[in-house]
């Protein structure tokens, strides 16, 4: 008798009489001739399936999203330098949290123009490395566009180009209560746990006021709600979240006559870990966010989207 796993996937994860199969090899033979003769933890991945995936991220948006699309994969989602070196070569950018995540992904090939980073909290130290390395800077706190501004005003004397990650207000989803990135707070155990995450919603206009004054060049508006989203209400979540980031960039082009080139919805989709869970609605998003891009009286030349689970999570 044949028994389907639900977990299974034809040539990428397989039972064959009770032995796992990854991408075509027995996991038993990778065991023997990677790790038990060195007595260490075989971490295995199937860069077929990180291809397969991102392609079948890639295509969906690019089918459905107009303006251009740019995936900027999550390296803490797994910065294995072979994973990097693949997704470089299908087209892949970068969205990275700190400096060294920078440096991995240039090590892997990629360019500093293909790398947006985001960092909460960054030191001055960390933003100067941003600064060196050339990566595009998204700013997560008016403080970090002052300290950006002290830095210009020193060695860094030129005209840099940034992006503001903003918190739209909605509470948003996440596997767990630590992955709740937007909104006043996140709950846990009965307590009210502060967001840290972006600028408030009431501050962002002021937040993109100063970075004209600091003599900053604001070229994008980012926003990240959670992680992890498998149901179409979660999906329904982000897109409330998009239609007011939508809303603050049009108040940022009529009240500082600033027209932003590009929107960074962040990351979110997620995978299954139960036979329960359902598959991430792809075509959902990619055509919620289609829908209201062309619907808003913005003229975005790039959107921008920053999956990291989605794309090596099962791989």
């Amino acid at each position: 008798m044949v028994i389907n796993l639900w977990w299974e996937v034809p040539g990428h994860l397989e039972s064959r009489k009770g032995e796992l199969y990854i991408g075509g090899i027995s996991a038993r033979e990778l065991y023997e001739e990677f790790g038990e003769r060195t007595e260490v933890p075989v971490y295995v991945y199937n860069l077929g399936r990180v291809r397969e995936n991102f392609k079948t991220f890639w295509g969906t948006l690019t089918a459905n999203i107009d303006p251009p699309v740019s995936v900027h994969y999550a390296v803490k989602a797994n910065g294995n330098e072979a994973i990097l070196r693949a997704l470089h070569e299908e087209g892949a950018k970068i969205d990275a949290v700190s400096p060294n995540e920078i440096d991995f992904s240039l090590q892997a090939g990629f360019s500093p123009d293909d790398i947006l980073h985001t960092g909460v909290g960054s030191s001055e130290q960390d933003i100067r490395r941003v600064l060196e390395s050339g990566a595009w800077l998204n700013a997560d706190s008016v403080n970090q566009l002052e300290t950006l501004k002290k830095l210009m005003a020193g060695r860094y004397d030129c005209r840099k180009s940034v992006s503001i990650r903003v918190d739209p207000g909605i509470q948003g989803e996440g596997e767990c209560w630590k992955t709740v990135t937007a909104g006043r707070y996140s709950s846990h155990d009965g307590h009210e746990i502060p967001i840290k995450f972006g600028v408030p919603e009431d501050q962002v206009l002021d937040a993109y006021s100063k970075a004209l004054e600091y003599g900053l060049d604001p070229k994008g508006i980012h926003f990240h709600i959670g992680s992890n989203w498998k149901s179409e209400q979660e999906v329904d979540e982000f897109l409330k979240a998009l239609d007011k980031v939508l809303g603050k960039a049009g108040e940022i082009a009529d009240d500082l006559g600033i027209d932003l080139e590009f929107i960074d919805v962040g990351g979110g989709p997620g995978i299954r870990y139960k036979k329960s869970d359902p598959e991430f609605p792809l075509q959902k998003y990619s055509c919620g966010i289609m829908e209201r891009v062309r619907n808003s009286v913005l003229d975005f030349s790039e959107v921008k989207l920053e999956p990291g689970r989605y794309i090596v999570g099962d791989a």
